[in-house]
């Protein structure tokens, strides 16, 4: 198990213009031709969902083969926002933790991080 990996992004799936929160089918059509040919070079990664004060909630393990699709992720946490934080957030983003019980972690974020390090990059 390789638990150094600096071939995996810091931060992926970022967009302003999208919400977590009731995407339309236009904003799908738009996520789906930014984000369906760009993969990550791992087969599993955990995603951990915000709580509505901001914290963490359980990790989610996602699974491909052989390489996680951003725009297959990105549908998976929409439905983990859904159960554990509707408030609305500006933009969409994932951004790395680290790693969890050896998988790649990574929060599901707004476009700007948690940090707010990441504002205009």
């Amino acid at each position: 198990m390789q638990y150094f990996r600096p071939d995996l992004p810091m931060r992926f799936g970022r967009n302003k213009d999208a919400s977590w929160n009731n995407p339309d089918a236009m904003q799908e059509k738009m996520l789906q031709k930014e984000f369906g040919n760009i993969t990550i070079d791992t087969d599993k990664i955990k995603l951990f969902p915000s709580g509505p004060g901001g914290g963490n909630k359980k990790s989610e393990l996602i699974q491909g083969s052989p390489k996680l699709n951003v725009f297959e992720i990105r549908k998976i946490a929409k439905d983990l926002c859904k159960v554990h934080n509707s408030q609305p957030v500006s933009g969409i983003g994932f951004y790395r933790l680290g790693f969890q019980s050896g998988f790649p972690s990574y929060y599901i974020g707004g476009y700007v991080d948690k940090a707010d390090i990441m504002a205009n990059k």
